[in-house]
């Protein structure tokens, strides 16, 4: 099979977006005009797609609305005082006999269908009948369920989608949707306008065709987008989400141009059986929401195995508040309702947030590796360098067991990065009410040592994996002498909260990447910027995350490892 078939079936839509700011309600009404041309299409030499119509934006057209919307939320304060976490270390033991994994993706594979470099590699992995789909910055790969053999792959993440190589895309998500039957798959994308690009299976399996769709996200008021500050934008690290009836892309909105600038997190929401079935849908937008003492920021969506939690649709997500890079005590838990009205051309779904008194969790400070050879940085005459955790938005979100179950990075004692999790009973009620509150909570730390990039997979019973990076000078019995970046997992009890570390793939050198000894990127090494967890129809728990395991090039040295608990 030759990698260009895997897209053969196009259609773009810049979609019907609707912005609420608080609770002043802008409706946006797109009407179709025919499409010829995208800018982010391969130029003529690199194949032939087929495009369906694109939409076009009329605003506040009279009688006409992309639907009703409102948004209801509580802003506290947090508690002032408060301490760095010092939380009991957990042990670092030998993987569950239950447990296998093998080699995915890594730099070689991605510069070698890509011809660049990059860092980080972005995890992104789906499961579902009987496929492992794999995704990093910029590279998709296949894998046999069962036998952990490559069905295909590496592919470039432009040639799946079919959109030029030249056009800058990152922060790949892959997603199998058992309702649908449906393989989902996004990345955000920039040229002089920024867009978010979908691409959804025309069947069960993800090595046959797609339909790809464009959501243009600038946000500059031209082409049907509303006008937001400094803007043209682009939507940073879309994050996404399901339930019954939808799907749910989140974003952090960042100007183009190289100016400071931030205009809080975007959400996006529309039919999935429209985007399953080749039907352009609506699309709600919410942004520049304010919470508490800043704009919303990384409202992540959750991934709803158990397909929502109301007749008509409830999509939840969880935010962190830490607005200063400092410490906070308090979560955003948000809820999505009326979803089911997705499927109208004029949807009614409603957003609201309600803040909850969490643990405390703060900035997480750069993290020292164990020493080792660096031939990239000795090259250069650099010493050993140190990863960046970036920060403490919340990570990956799963409503498993009527339970949302997420983590972020925190500084914990002793200058180290540990994990914060939260195991949170959302409920929305009949008349549309939320309230939330937290069933577990703790800390995953281990001695002398970080462990950064949780994310959590649950299925339906209550089983669930925290898969996560761990490196540092320290170590243990099993490596006295430190941890190179490796992957590890732990175990996530409802009641009782994370158990050991596990070490899933010991690293085997430090990372020597070229953005360590960037000045631009402060001498610290881009990682991450998240890992994935995810469980399959059987309900075994898949993990996947980077850590140094070979091989390597002349400017990058990152791997991954994709590993099952049955």
């Amino acid at each position: 099979m030759k990698l260009r078939s895997l897209v053969s079936a196009v259609a773009l839509i810049g979609a019907s977006t609707m912005l609420v700011r608080a609770q002043n309600l802008i409706s946006i009404e797109r009407k179709l005009v025919p499409l010829s041309s995208s800018s982010l299409l391969p130029t003529p030499d690199g194949g032939t797609l087929n495009h369906s119509p694109r939409v076009q934006v009329h605003r506040n057209l009279p009688g006409a609305r992309a639907g009703s919307a409102s948004l209801t939320g509580y802003s506290g304060t947090n508690t002032p005082s408060l301490q760095v976490p010092n939380p009991a270390n957990k042990n670092v033991i030998v993987p569950d006999a239950a447990f296998s994994g093998f080699p995915g993706l890594n730099t070689v594979d991605s510069a070698n269908v890509n011809g660049f470099d990059l860092e980080p590699p972005d995890q992104a992995l789906g499961v579902g009948n009987g496929v492992v789909f794999e995704g990093v910055n910029l590279a998709f790969s296949f894998y046999d369920a069962n036998t952990h053999l490559k069905l295909a792959g590496p592919v470039a993440a432009s040639t799946f989608f079919g959109i030029d190589p030249s056009v800058f895309i990152s922060d790949p998500r892959v997603y199998f949707d058992k309702d649908t039957n449906r393989w989902f798959v996004t990345v955000t994308a920039i040229t002089d306008r920024g867009y978010l690009v979908i691409a959804v299976s025309d069947t069960s399996s993800p090595l046959g065709t797609y339909h790809v769709y464009e959501i243009d996200v600038t946000d500059d008021g031209t082409d049907g987008t509303p006008a937001h500050p400094l803007c043209p934008c682009f939507g940073d690290q879309p994050l996404i989400g399901f339930d019954k009836y939808g799907l749910y892309i989140s974003t952090n909105e960042f100007p183009i141009a190289a100016i400071p600038g931030f205009n809080g997190g975007q959400i996006y929401a529309m039919s999935k059986t429209q985007l399953a079935a080749a039907i352009i849908p609506t699309v709600v937008q919410f942004g520049g929401i304010p919470l508490a003492e800043g704009l919303a920021y990384s409202v992540v969506p959750a991934a709803s195995p158990q397909s929502g939690e109301l007749n008509s649709g409830g999509e939840y997500f969880v935010s962190a508040l830490d607005f200063q890079g400092t410490l906070d005590n308090r979560i955003a838990v948000w809820a999505m309702g009326n979803t089911s009205t997705l499927v109208n051309v004029h949807p009614a779904v409603n957003l609201q947030y309600t803040i909850v008194s969490s643990e405390v969790y703060g900035q997480p400070p750069p993290i020292t590796q164990r020493p080792g050879p660096t031939p990239l940085g000795a090259l250069f005459g650099f010493p050993e360098g140190q990863i960046n955790p970036n920060d403490d938005r919340m990570q990956q979100v799963v409503l498993a067991s009527s339970h949302l179950w997420t983590g972020l990075n925190t500084v914990v004692s002793g200058g180290r990065t540990g994990i914060a999790y939260f195991i949170i009973k959302p409920i929305l009620t009949g008349n549309g009410r939320l309230s939330a509150s937290i069933k577990t909570q703790g800390y995953v730390a281990v001695n002398g040592d970080s462990v950064f990039y949780p994310s959590i997979g649950a299925s339906d019973a209550g089983n669930a994996t925290m898969v996560f990076s761990l490196t540092g000078p320290t170590g243990n019995t099993l490596s006295p002498s430190g941890f190179y970046p490796s992957l590890a997992y732990a175990p996530v009890n409802l009641g009782q909260g994370a158990g050991d570390v596990r070490l899933a793939a010991a690293g085997v050198a430090p990372d020597d990447g070229f953005t360590i000894y960037d000045p631009v990127e402060g001498y610290l090494g881009r990682w991450g910027d998240y890992s994935a967890a995810v469980a399959d129809e059987n309900g075994a728990i898949w993990i996947a995350g980077e850590y140094i395991g070979g091989p390597k090039d002349f400017y990058t040295n990152w791997s991954t490892f994709v590993g099952r608990i049955k």
